[in-house]
């Protein structure tokens, strides 16, 4: 027996109660000075696009933020933001409709004309409730009011697919505005991805052979070390351009810090292999020269290197092969296979490398340059307040620590060196490796290159086209922002991209299975009448409010926890083992697959172990009558969907608003951060993580018309 009316009655109130407080949390909080960072860095942020400050009285906060047009949303927080609000408003207009539907058509239809679950009460069973009055269980065999189920499965069907044509519509405008918006080459909007490019080192080779040289057959390998002339302008060169001094605090008032950016830029430009791209320029005239043998004939006019092109046949490779013997680079490959495809329309042409030596030694330096900051930022503090600087700062060096260099510098033995001597010194030899590092990138390049085009129009047919016949060589896919992508994961071909994603897939399944444990341990805390065999559990039944507490309110929360977990995992299996190229791939992915767990284990699991517990004896006398059987049982789950939804439309999106976790986190950061520089980087860096927060709000929405269905169709 599922909880009946006075039990789910007290669970609305307990559910409300809480929302009650931690809203009560809420406004207090976010009235604190150090809290405002937090809850609204935008605000703070000095721009022309940063929004207008909410009202710092208590519930002040509630009108104005309904007071944003969908424009204003847009131009202050992106159109990412204006879609996941778009989101959640799809769905609570979904969830409204039938709420409101169910209740003033087919809760009066079960209770007025159904008798059925009076007729099992009154012959002593103890698998019904009085709640079950209100779902299509109350009706007889072959009633005709369920021809009012029938109509609203369709009705609620109908107004589904309206509401997906009116919401998908707008949101295909508003990717198209966001496109136009990107004016210039060289942004996303006009640059596409290519994968599998033939005859270049394959990026699984090249990833798992390291700082190995020579990855590939010799042949290949001479081939390759004997290209020269690489393109100027590509990845490697801008960290020339990143040789910078020190960040010094500004004056501005908020803490923010707007000096000049050090190595971040290229960084993110080399690990891609999509340098330049958001930089509106021309090619340089010797991007297109082609190192040449002596014997070899002059370039032709249209700038192509001449090569013997291999006579049909299905394969890629050979005419790759002959391009790069030739003495083209793997850059002029790519450029001229799509200046062939495309004349005139490409404005520029870029290789991925594989640069994991360059990122460890990028890391350290990064870490060893906030060091410094650090140092130089204390005493800048204590000069300002006129303090004297008592006590120079030391650091302890191990010279066997930091390789050949700390060894000869400073020995083997721990020794005690003045801060400032030892970071400029470590940060001088860490940029010597790094160029080191740089130039041995120039030699592993992976089978991905970001090419540009002059025109949105050319980039939507090339992003959409196949480009050969060969379909393991030469697909393309809209290129995602530079910022945007893992580059990890980048260089795979595609047959071990489908090799991961079947894994994944396969990891999914498996939890999912794991999953259904919780779900069956949820589904038995509702049988009160077997748990009222045990003595302990008697005693516990025998209190009304404690019984309410186990039936109608722990079971939601007990699965809301194990839910919570999800998202994270979700997000794990997407990097780590399907290998999405980019952060938007997987937070799509989170999405996808938590809508598909939401289907199989907490809706599907749900409902056919409940329906089991709530029937085992019928089932058990008759297995013949299964169909019957779930028929009557099933809609008795829609009292655990109901107190699940209430738990968390009532507590966990309130404690979503508050971000507990969050915060407690960022006033540790706050409270051991000693200099300004610190503590603007602690509220500079709150990001929301739109496919998690998507996933974990769907449940409401999911679950909130499945059980609709569920109390409809029966």
């Amino acid at each position: 027996m599922a909880a009946n009316a006075s039990s789910f009655g007290i669970s609305i109130g307990l559910d409300a109660l809480i929302c009650v407080i931690i809203l009560l949390f809420f406004g207090f909080f976010r009235r604190t000075a150090w809290t405002e960072k937090f809850y609204e860095p935008k605000s703070l942020v000095k721009s022309q696009n940063a929004p207008r400050k909410l009202p710092r009285s208590f519930a002040g906060w509630i009108m104005p933020t309904y007071s944003f047009t969908e424009a204003e949303l847009v131009r202050f927080a992106g159109t990412d933001a204006a879609m996941y609000l778009r989101v959640q408003h799809f769905g609570w207009q979904l969830f409204l409709f039938c709420t409101l539907w169910c209740c003033i058509i087919l809760i009066p239809v079960h209770v007025a004309t159904g008798t059925y679950v009076n007729q099992q009460i009154a012959a002593g069973s103890d698998t019904f409730s009085s709640l079950d009055k209100t779902s299509i269980s109350n009706l007889q065999s072959k009633s005709k009011a369920m021809y009012a189920d029938w109509i609203s499965v369709w009705a609620i069907s109908l107004f589904l697919y309206w509401q997906l044509w009116r919401y998908n519509t707008h949101a295909v405008e508003m990717r198209i505005d966001y496109l136009n918006s990107m004016t210039g080459a060289g942004t996303e909007a006009q640059t596409v991805m290519v994968n599998d490019i033939p005859e270049v080192n394959k990026g699984i080779m090249s990833k798992l052979a390291g700082a190995v040289s020579g990855v590939g057959d010799s042949k290949k390998s001479s081939r390759q070390n004997s290209r020269t002339g690489r393109s100027a302008g590509t990845e490697l060169e801008h960290f020339e351009d990143a040789k910078t001094g020190m960040i010094h605090p500004s004056d501005s008032s908020d803490g923010s810090y707007q000096g000049p950016d050090t190595l971040a830029e290229p960084l993110a430009a080399h690990t891609t292999g999509y340098a330049g791209l958001l930089a509106d320029h021309q090619p340089n005239q010797h991007q297109q020269e082609k190192p040449m043998a002596s014997n070899q004939d002059p370039t032709p006019s249209n700038g192509a290197a001449n090569y013997h092109t291999p006579r049909g046949g299905f394969s890629a490779n050979p005419k790759a092969r002959a391009m790069l013997d030739s003495g083209l680079t793997e850059e002029a490959m790519v450029n001229q296979e799509f200046e062939e495809l495309y004349p005139s329309k490409v404005q520029r042409t870029q290789m991925a490398y594989n640069s994991q030596g360059l990122n460890k030694v990028y890391n350290d330096f990064e870490k060893t340059k906030g060091k410094l900051e650090t140092v130089l930022d204390t005493y800048q503090m204590k000069m300002e307040l006129h303090k004297k600087l008592k006590k120079r700062t030391m650091v302890r060096v191990t010279g066997a620590q930091y390789g050949k260099w700390g060894r000869e510098k400073y020995g083997l033995k721990p020794q005690k060196v003045d801060a400032l001597e030892f970071y400029p010194d470590r940060l001088q030899e860490l940029w010597r490796n790094i160029q080191e590092e740089q130039g041995a990138a120039k030699s592993k390049a992976l089978p991905t290159a970001f090419v540009t085009f002059k025109d949105t129009f050319t980039t939507t047919v090339a992003a959409t086209s196949m480009m050969h016949h060969d379909l393991r060589h030469w697909s393309t896919r809209a290129a995602p922002s530079p910022r945007d992508v893992l580059w990890s994961n980048v260089g795979f071909s595609s047959a071990t991209y489908l090799g991961a994603a079947v894994l994944a897939w396969t990891l999914f399944a498996l939890l999912a299975i794991f999953y259904l444990i919780p779900v069956g341990a949820v589904q038995a805390l509702l049988q009160v009448d077997k748990l009222e065999k045990y003595k302990f559990f008697r005693v516990i039944m025998d209190v009304k409010i404690l019984s309410s507490l186990i039936t109608a309110v722990l079971p939601g929360i007990v699965l809301t926890i194990f839910l919570a977990l999800l998202p994270a995992l979700l997000s794990l299996l997407n990097k780590k083992v399907q290998k999405m190229v980019s952060e938007t791939d997987v937070e799509f992915g989170v999405v996808r697959k938590y809508f598909a767990f939401q289907v199989i284990t907490t809706f599907l699991g749900s409902l056919l172990v409940g329906s089991f517990l709530n029937q085992i004896t019928a089932f058990l006398d008759n297995p013949k009558g299964i169909v019957n059987t779930l028929g009557s049982s099933a809609p008795q789950t829609a009292t655990f969907f109901m107190t699940y939804i209430l738990i968390q439309a009532f507590i966990k999106s309130p404690l979503q608003l508050l971000r507990l976790p969050g915060l407690i986190i960022f006033w540790l950061k706050y409270r051991f951060a000693t200099t300004p520089r610190q503590k603007a980087a602690v509220w500079q860096d709150t990001r929301l993580k739109y496919g998690t927060n998507v996933s974990a709000q769907k449940s409401v929405h999911d679950n909130g018309w499945l059980s609709g269905f569920t109390d409809a169709e029966g």
